[in-house]
């Protein structure tokens, strides 16, 4: 009897332990799921307050890409619940604005500044390689042949690049390298290359240009007429005959034209039959090290377009880069038609955040506000 009073007793103490582990089981439980539940829930709150900052940075965005000039200052633009006093509750957003057209694209690139910017003339070719339509490589690039025979063969795009990062399937190119840090700002490679920036070939107060390789006297005459004397028209007509330009950055050669003229001029005339321009890099917002990586220009030209733009504001067109002394006649004609003064594509990265330290989700994209009406998203990461 006593042995039968004993083994209840422990009986009911194990059956009492298995009780409280049970419950502290339960209890841990619960508190999980309800951790859970509010990760969670902060989750989708950031990730709508990002959302939300992404509308606001693309309003402000949808401001530059309507005006004549773009300018972002020279550490890029800012958008924040706080500055535009929107109240989120415990959530909070900043969006950082950035301009594709301050970037190299590299699907119109030319070989040198892909050299310049990568500093390896192979990497160069092989970019050129990737994005052009045949199967003929250049000196130091690469093609079908090659990728074919790599362990995991894949072929080349033959084709525009889709994106910057599918820049790491082109031989030689290495996370190592586009992550790289270089200039004095520590900006990694990665972030001065684009596949989105475009301009149309307006001029900045939005009149058609006029093509100086077929224009006649007359059309010159009427509308650079009220710059233009007709000894200098002459003279332009007579250039443009015997020199066939190729470029409308090649009029700051005409002889006994003054350059102060071909300044006021110059965004009024094209060398390009094109609607729209591909890859055009805007001189107010462009890096000192992107500047420095186009045809003709070195890194000390580069750095006083930089201090200029700093010290008194945007430019207000390309031909106004000839009020800076260190920019030739040749340095001009060379890289003018590549530069822009405005930007209509723009990447924005707003995060989304709760408290001060708390968790944060950060969404990418990127926008063409080139369409007064709507804005155009064509890229998205969350």
């Amino acid at each position: 009897m006593r042995n039968n009073r004993g083994f209840a007793l422990a009986l009911t103490l194990w059956i009492l332990a298995a009780l409280v582990v049970l419950a502290a089981g339960l209890g841990m439980m619960a508190r999980t799921e309800a951790q859970i539940s509010r990760n969670f829930g902060d989750a989708i709150r950031c990730r709508w307050a990002a959302r939300a900052g992404v509308n606001a940075a693309v309003a402000e965005a949808a401001k530059l890409g309507g005006s004549p000039q773009t300018y972002l200052g020279e550490i890029g633009g800012t958008v924040s619940s706080e500055a535009q006093d929107v109240d989120l509750g415990e959530a909070s957003f900043e969006a950082q604005v950035q301009d594709e057209a301050g970037k190299v694209n590299i699907n119109t690139a030319p070989r040198s500044v892909l050299e310049a910017l990568f500093g390896s003339r192979e990497i160069a070719d092989c970019i050129v390689d990737w994005r052009d339509d045949d199967d003929q490589p250049e000196a130091l690039g690469a093609e079908a042949r090659y990728y074919s025979g790599l362990r995991d063969p894949y072929r080349p795009r033959n084709g525009p690049f889709v994106t910057v990062g599918e820049l790491l399937l082109v031989r030689g190119v290495t996370e190592e390298l586009l992550s790289a840090p270089i200039g004095e700002d520590g900006r990694p490679l990665k972030d001065m290359l684009t596949v989105y920036s475009t301009d149309q070939n307006v001029a900045v107060d939005g009149k058609e240009r006029m093509d100086i390789r077929t224009a006649g006297r007359d059309q010159l005459k009427s509308r650079l007429g009220d710059v233009l004397t007709d000894q200098d028209l002459d003279d332009l007509v007579k250039w443009r005959d015997s020199r066939k330009p190729n470029s409308a950055g090649e009029v700051v050669l005409v002889q006994n034209l003054p350059r102060d003229k071909v300044e006021r001029v110059y965004d009024r005339i094209t060398a390009s039959e094109k609607k729209t321009l591909p890859g055009l890099i805007n001189v107010n917002t462009a890096p000192v090290d992107v500047l420095a990586a186009l045809p003709g220009m070195d890194r000390s030209t580069a750095e006083d377009i930089v201090a200029r733009r700093t010290q008194e504001g945007p430019y207000a067109d390309v031909g106004a880069l000839l009020g800076v002394k260190t920019i030739t006649a040749e340095v001009f004609a060379e890289c003018a038609d590549m530069l822009t003064v405005r930007s209509r594509v723009f990447e924005i990265a707003a995060t989304g955040r709760i408290g001060s330290d708390g968790p944060s989700r950060t969404v990418t994209c990127v926008v063409d506000v080139s369409k007064s009406d709507a804005a155009r998203v064509i890229y998205w990461r969350e």
